[in-house]
């Protein structure tokens, strides 16, 4: 009867790699965030693909990035308008946070945001998981603190989305100041021009 189980447990090992496991959060990232240019649909997307809504207390790094990101852009635009929320998901044996957010300036131009922060990753996603998913090469890349590199797609999924990748080990000291640290993947949209 053990015998019969083994094939079930080599399969469900088999589903626990770390390139399945990024696979999961891509797929649960895209899901959310493909639709970043209408930022009234993110959340319900958002939960649609499993993603729970938190307040930012629900860990220290996101609650440092929130608090103190929204801080930090009202300081230098008192006049704008600032939106976002934020929310945890499990995909592929991995807990992640999402976090969405929208700027408006006075003058109507708009920034929509759609991040997904993994902040126990201790190394890069594979610039070549990135690729495949993507199902071409990045077109650009930006230079990161400690050697690292940012991944940029632009167009992303669709015209008007840019989809980024990068990793930041979080020790530098503006990494620290805001909680920045281990994987995060971006949607972003513009427009109002």
């Amino acid at each position: 009867m053990a015998a019969a189980f083994l094939p079930l447990l080599a399969a469900s090992a088999a589903t626990l790699t770390p390139q399945h496991a990024d696979l999961a959060v891509l797929k649960a990232f895209k899901a959310a965030c493909l639709v970043v240019p209408d930022y009234d649909r993110i959340g319900k997307a958002a939960e649609k693909a499993g993603w729970v809504w938190v307040p930012a207390a629900a860990h220290p790094n996101l609650d440092m990035l929130v608090e103190k990101g929204r801080a930090a852009t009202e300081k230098l635009d008192p006049q704008a308008k600032i939106a976002g929320s934020q929310y945890r998901g499990s995909f592929g044996g991995r807990t992640v946070y999402l976090v969405t957010s929208r700027y408006q300036d006075k003058d109507g131009v708009w920034a929509n945001g759609c991040r997904v922060y993994d902040f126990d990753a201790s190394a890069p996603m594979p610039l070549e998981t990135l690729t495949k998913w993507m199902k071409r090469p990045n077109t650009g890349t930006l230079p990161l603190p400690e050697g690292n590199t940012k991944y940029l797609w632009e167009p992303g999924w669709k015209p008007g989305r840019s989809v980024e990748s990068s990793f930041v080990p979080g020790n530098d000291p503006v990494s620290q100041q805001f909680g920045l640290k281990g994987r995060v993947l971006t949607a972003q949209a513009i427009g109002g021009f």
